[in-house]
């Protein structure tokens, strides 16, 4: 088995990654409710009504002994850690190119503030065990955070 892959994919499914890492980690941490959130109909809605999800939450975490506002979160268990790890790498250069899309920032340029506060532009820190992936050539956390 190689040690690494590499995979082509477009924006969006990109960000269709992005997404599932997201939930999937969320869900290891007990945060079920956001799982409900993205049950769909055929028309692309949202079904599951919110006092559905927060009970289904609520099911879920007494049965693993947390209290109904805690989670696991991120440091819990390595399947949580690697999982957030590939979320806030994909997340991170999605808002950067975005940025550079924009006009916001160019390629080597430092953070703009107040444009660009949002959490995604944060370089992501390595909880799991992986290293954190290769995006474009690049491995956070890139130079463009300074």
């Amino acid at each position: 088995m190689p040690d690494t892959y590499t995979i082509t994919v477009t924006p969006t499914q990109l960000g269709i990654i992005r997404d599932a890492c997201e939930l999937l980690a969320r869900c290891r941490m007990g945060q079920i409710a956001d799982a409900c959130y993205e049950v769909i109909d055929a028309e692309g809605r949202a079904v599951v009504p919110y006092d559905v999800a927060r009970q289904a939450e609520d099911l879920v975490k007494r049965a693993v002994g947390l209290q109904g506002n805690a989670s696991w979160g991120v440091g819990k268990h390595e399947s949580i850690d690697n999982a957030f790890d590939l979320y806030a790498t994909i997340r991170h250069r999605i808002a950067w190119d975005n940025a550079y899309a924009d006009g916001t920032v160019q390629p080597g340029d430092k953070r703009k503030w107040p444009e660009m506060m949002s959490v995604g532009y944060d370089a992501p820190m390595n909880h799991g065990a992986e290293p954190l992936p290769i995006i474009n050539g690049r491995q956070p956390p890139m130079n463009e955070v300074m």
